[in-house]
């Protein structure tokens, strides 16, 4: 046999050989198509929800320094707050950006307490200014290839909680609705702002306060808002309202019939202080207090919302809650007492009897008067005064008679 042929055969073989041993070593159930072991699922996911729970960050606000903020190409990054933001500033950030001036797309609505950014170019970085409850807060905000996704900020002071605890608190806890005397304390304040801010501002620093002046008609009555003041603790909001009556006659309302809308949902008033009734051409003040959303939850409404007041009319004869403004009398009015019929007669007769007392006292000075005249001529000429006889009895007015 040729010596070439045979080594290329056991070439072939020991080939073969080791080909069959190495697929030996691997299990034979199982195809490379098949997926992972469940083990290595598992491993896989928790790796990755780790990755992914440290894109959600928490901490308390702190105005001693600057909070970095990293901020992706891709996706956004939301800023939460404790409280509902103020005012919002920084250069680089715009709610429509041009990707040649600016460096951040900001997503904000107004009222709200929360902020969203994008990067718009790769290494860009800007700091921004955010105003909570008055106070300013720095954050420093860069392009970041492992941004975060939301940044939770607490109440300064308050400390971070982990994530166990944070999921406890997914759901958070309804405030309580406010009580009758907290909604008469608020109505309080509406009614004094003016007062105490020029004498106690520290007892209203805590309220939110816008001054609108918008005017609407209905009807003949003129509606301006004068003041929108609310208090966050409470969730209560006020409104200071002023009512002028353009007609020829007196109008007449439900004190407990105010509401305002914002849009398509109304809210009902909770409290009020209103007379009930606007004279014509003339403008009274009326104040009432909302508490509850239209869902009866609380209201999250803000001062410098677009409110319409909504006022109900109501008929006169049938309002028992009717309060006219009060007039003072003049000052030199006197009190009268109200005379029955029976005191009526008696004064009546008394006018009578003084009338014949006084007739009758009349008549006797003008007989004295008569006897001393007589008396006198009778001085003066010598003569003896004339004597009455028996008869004169018989005589009308013999006094007179000489």
């Amino acid at each position: 046999m040729n010596r070439p042929l045979i080594l290329f055969v056991g070439a072939f073989l020991n080939a073969t050989l080791c080909i069959l041993s190495c697929y030996s070593a691997t299990d034979p159930n199982q195809s490379s198509l098949d997926p992972p072991p469940p083990a290595l699922v598992q491993e896989s996911n928790q790796t990755k929800k780790g990755s992914l729970s440290k894109r959600v960050v928490r901490m308390p606000l702190n105005q001693n320094e600057p909070t970095e903020v990293k901020v992706g190409l891709q996706g956004i990054t939301t800023l939460q707050f404790p409280a509902r933001i103020e005012a919002i500033n920084g250069y680089g950030f715009a709610l429509q950006p041009s990707l040649d001036t600016d460096a951040f797309s900001l997503m904000y609505e107004k009222g709200t307490n929360f902020l969203s950014l994008k990067a718009l170019r790769a290494g860009v970085s800007a700091n921004l200014t955010v105003v909570i409850n008055e106070k300013v807060y720095c954050f420093f905000c860069e392009q970041d290839n492992d941004p975060s996704f939301v940044m939770i900020f607490g109440a300064p002071g308050e400390q971070s909680i982990g994530e166990e605890e944070a999921q406890a608190q997914f759901v958070p806890p309804q405030k309580k609705e406010a009580s009758r005397e907290q909604l008469v304390g608020f109505l309080d304040k509406l009614k004094d702002y003016m007062r105490l801010k020029a004498l106690s501002a520290d007892s209203i620093s805590t309220l939110n306060v816008a001054e609108p002046n918008k005017k609407s008609a209905i009807g003949e009555i003129e509606t301006v808002i004068k003041r929108v003041v609310r208090d966050d603790s409470l969730g209560l909001i006020g409104f200071d309202v002023n009512l002028s009556n353009r007609g020829q006659s007196d109008y007449y309302l439900d004190p407990e019939g105010f509401a305002v809308r914002v849009g398509d949902t109304r809210y009902e008033q909770s409290l009020s202080d209103c007379g009930g009734i606007v004279p014509a051409g003339t403008s009274v003040s009326a104040f009432f207090v909302v508490s509850k959303a239209a869902n009866g939850g609380q209201n999250d409404l803000a001062v410098d919302q677009n409110f319409e007041v909504q006022i109900r009319a109501s008929d006169s004869a049938g309002n028992s809650t009717l309060r006219e403004n009060f007039v003072e009398p003049p000052p030199d009015r006197l009190p009268v007492a109200n005379l029955g019929k029976e005191s009526g007669a008696k004064v009546r007769n008394g006018s009578k009897d003084t009338a014949k007392e006084v007739r009758e006292t009349r008549k006797k000075v003008k007989q004295a008067a008569a006897q001393v005249n007589a008396k006198d001529r009778a001085v003066k000429t010598g003569e003896s005064a004339a004597k009455k006889r028996w008869y004169d009895l018989f005589r009308r007015n013999s006094v007179t008679v000489e």
